[in-house]
């Protein structure tokens, strides 16, 4: 591990509560509230995206943003973008894996296409879920 000291990437921290009397989570951010809730087959409301739809929400979202600025820097002329992701779940071994399809709305030459799926690849989104990931989990009070 570095000996640089870690930056957090939020000023503030995301914040969610639960209560026994509802089952969605309200997520607090910097802008705003989000609510997260189970699908009904799995005992929720179906009120917001579950967790698993945010995380590849999140995926699709860095995507076509990265996607979008690097477009516009090199002035392409591609202005519609769609991705489509889901996940695919593996048992043995278990493996998550997310299927993720880029599709242009406008022509594109094969080495325009094959920058974009580099930069699609490379996203900070992308980068984030394939890198190691280390969740330091404690209860408030805890030495």
């Amino acid at each position: 591990m570095s000996s640089i000291m870690p930056k957090r990437v939020f000023a503030k921290d995301i914040t969610g509560t639960v209560s026994a009397r509802r089952p969605a989570v309200d997520v607090a951010w910097r802008a705003g509230t989000l609510l997260i809730d189970e699908p009904k087959f799995n005992g929720g409301n179906d009120l917001g995206p579950d967790p698993f739809t945010m995380i590849v929400a999140g995926l699709v979202g860095c995507t076509l943003t990265t996607l979008r600025m690097y477009i516009h820097r090199k002035a392409w002329l591609i202005e519609d973008i769609t991705v489509h992701a889901n996940l695919l779940r593996l048992e043995d071994p278990f493996r998550t894996v997310i299927l993720r399809t880029i599709v242009l709305g406008q022509e594109a030459s094969d080495e325009q296409r094959e920058k974009l799926l580099y930069i699609a690849k490379n996203c900070p989104a992308a980068k984030l879920l394939e890198g190691e990931i280390v969740i330091d989990t404690v209860i408030d009070g805890d030495d």
